[in-house]
C-alpha cells in the first residue's frame, strides 16, 4: 500500500489471486474480494496508474437512483420520477423474491436435516433392540470419523489424565 496525496492507494495489476485465482490482484497478491474488500471507499490505482474511486454497491445504487430522479422530463411529460419509482419497486420485488428464496432453501435443508436425524435415531434404536450399547456405539462412530493419529493423541491424553487421577494402575 502506498500513499499519494495523503490518500491510501493500492496498485492493481494482472496476476493470479493466491486464494481464488482471480485475474486482477493487489500488491498483497490477493484479489479485492479475498482481502475482504478492505479498501472499499478508498482511492485505488488501476493497472494503468490512473486513480480510481472504489465505491460500495449501496453507493452505486444511490447514485443511480439520484440520476434517475434528476433527469429532466421532456415537454409534456410527468415529473420524471415515475421511472425511478418503477425501478425502486422492481428492485424491492427482486430483493423480496430473493429473500423468500433463501428462506425456503433453508427451510428445505432444515427439513432434510430433521429427516436424517430421525433416521439416525431409528438406527440406534434398532441396534439397542438387538442388544448393542448405544453409548458405546456412538463413541465408535465418533472415533471412526477421526484419523488414526488424532485418535491416538486423544487416547494418550485420556490415559495421562486417568493415570494422574489414580484411575489406572
Amino acid at each position: 500500500m502506498t500513499l499519494a496525496n495523503d490518500h491510501p492507494t493500492i496498485t492493481i495489476r494482472d496476476g493470479s489471486c493466491a486464494e481464488c485465482g482471480a485475474g486482477m490482484v493487489a500488491d498483497n497478491g490477493l484479489c479485492l474480494k479475498c482481502t475482504g474488500n478492505a479498501i472499499s471507499g478508498k482511492k485505488m490505482r488501476s493497472k494503468t496508474g490512473r486513480a480510481v474511486q472504489k465505491r460500495s454497491r449501496s453507493e452505486l445504487r444511490k447514485t443511480r437512483m439520484e440520476s434517475a430522479q434528476t433527469t429532466s422530463p421532456g415537454k409534456g411529460h410527468n415529473t420524471g420520477t415515475t421511472a425511478a419509482v418503477k425501478d425502486e419497486q422492481t428492485a424491492h420485488r427482486f430483493a423480496k423474491d430473493q429473500l423468500k428464496s433463501y428462506v425456503e432453501r433453508v427451510e428445505h435443508l432444515e427439513e432434510e436435516k430433521k429427516n436424517i436425524s430421525d433416521d439416525i435415531r431409528d438406527v440406534y434404536a434398532e441396534a439397542k433392540g438387538n442388544g448393542f450399547d448405544v453409548k458405546s456405539l456412538r463413541t465408535v462412530v465418533r472415533m471412526r470419523k477421526q484419523d488414526a493419529a488424532e485418535r491416538k493423541e486423544h487416547e494418550a491424553i485420556l490415559e495421562t489424565y486417568l493415570h494422574a487421577l489414580g484411575m489406572l494402575s
